[in-house]
């Protein structure tokens, strides 16, 4: 077989796994990494909402990407939904289990920065300290809000993990 037809062979299979829905843990990682730039992103929703000039969105870190001032449509659209899914899950466990809700918030840094110089690992330990909670249920309560926020950007159509599209 020359070249030509192993390169063709690979960009179809690249392009059969770019069709393929997404795993539960690619899901989960996103939901993660949602709750976890959910302040700042936040805070670029509100600046956009009061017509304030921005830098630029909370992801785009690299110089090359910051020169866009302002987010597409479509990006701006997943964000609020990104927030909306973290808010109802706030609410939800505010309401249910307000202890919850409070470990959400200082895990993954919703309503100050957390350090980021500390692993994961401590920040649980001192977490466990400070609440007075096991460090296994500290660990099944971080998992409980990545699963609930996952859940809410599914209902929010930030996600479709079945590659369903949009109904009518």
């Amino acid at each position: 077989m020359d070249t030509t037809d192993w390169k063709d062979l690979t960009g179809r299979a690249a392009a059969a796994e770019a069709q393929q829905p997404p795993t539960l843990l690619e899901l989960r990682r996103e939901a993660a990494d949602a709750l976890m730039h959910y302040r700042r992103a936040k805070q670029y929703l509100q600046a956009l909402d009061a017509g304030e000039p921005q830098p630029a969105p909370p992801w785009r870190a690299r110089r090359e990407d910051a020169a866009k001032a302002r987010c597409t449509p479509e990006e701006e659209a997943r964000l609020r939904g990104w927030v909306a899914a973290v808010d109802n899950a706030r609410a939800m466990l505010r309401r249910a289990y307000p202890l919850k809700e409070r470990f959400m918030a200082r895990c993954f840094g919703l309503d100050v920065p957390i350090p980021r110089s500390h692993g994961v690992k401590a920040r649980l330990l001192k977490l466990s300290l400070d609440m007075h909670v096991s460090q296994s249920t500290l660990y099944r309560w971080r998992e409980d809000a990545i699963e609930l926020t996952l859940y809410g950007a599914i209902e929010a159509g930030v996600l479709r993990p079945f590659g369903l599209s949009q109904p009518g």
